[in-house]
């Protein structure tokens, strides 16, 4: 947006050198043209229009940045040249049973923005001139109870940004850990008893760990290598169902 307004502002040719026209040397710091620029306000015999806005786009840390990379075009033509940042991946494994339970997280984005100074160029006390900031945004995620494993968050334009780059989306995704004895297909959950299969007979009264660490009992109608308990599987996520449970055993 800045750059936008600054167009209609500096309007030099696109083959103008800012820096022949002030004199500044090219490796001259942030601070040697900001005493540059000082002195030459302070000369009331100077009264060059033209060098004054070279010595507002130079002093300005961004619009200099931004000048050095593409030119005039850069800054007669901002849209031509700003670009966006790569959206931002971050993944977030978690116990399965917060599929089954439902939770909240809150991910905290340290990012980069542009700063609300009164104007470019002015020494403000947060960004100190570099026109940008880092700031930590707290994001809460909710996962419902049944969401589909891995689920996608999608939060946009909340990535890193600057007067010449756009913030991107943040795709922040959650996924279940790996487990060995447990794994979930669909609503149904699958998990391996320790106990062997040869031990089991009608009437047994089985014992299983479930995924909240807890241990359940069932018992033994007919002896099978999987043996399936009714609603004791995943939330169906929206309704007051449950899928299976299917319990595997080891010959």
């Amino acid at each position: 947006m800045l750059l936008l307004f600054l167009a209609s502002v500096f309007s030099f040719d696109d083959d103008t050198d800012l820096y022949e026209l002030t004199g500044i040397p090219y490796s001259a710091s942030t601070q040697e043209i900001r005493d540059m620029a000082s002195n030459y306000l302070n000369d009331s015999i100077n009264s060059n229009n033209e060098v004054l806005k070279a010595y507002k786009i130079l002093n300005n840390t961004s619009l200099r940045h931004f000048y050095d990379l593409y030119g005039m075009d850069g800054i007669n033509n901002p849209d031509k040249h700003r670009g966006f940042n790569k959206p931002l991946k971050k993944t977030q494994m978690v116990p399965i049973y917060d599929f089954y339970a439902g939770v909240k997280y809150t991910y905290i984005l340290s990012r980069s923005r542009v700063c609300k100074c009164p104007n470019p160029g002015f020494m403000c006390s947060f960004c100190h001139g570099s026109t940008t900031v880092i700031e930590d945004i707290p994001i809460t995620f909710e996962l419902k109870r049944g969401a589909t494993d891995p689920i996608i968050f999608v939060i946009p334009n909340i990535t890193d940004s600057s007067e010449y780059l756009e913030p991107s989306n943040l795709k922040f995704i959650v996924k279940s850990a790996p487990d060995p004895f447990t794994l979930r297909k669909g609503n149904d959950i699958h998990i391996t008893s320790s106990q062997s299969l040869d031990s089991l007979y009608p009437g047994f009264n089985l014992s299983y760990q479930f995924i909240d660490h807890e241990t359940y009992y069932v018992n033994v109608t007919e002896v099978s290598s999987t043996i399936v308990v009714p609603g004791r599987g995943m939330p169906i996520e929206g309704t007051e169902k449950y899928g299976n449970l299917y319990i595997h055993f080891i010959y």
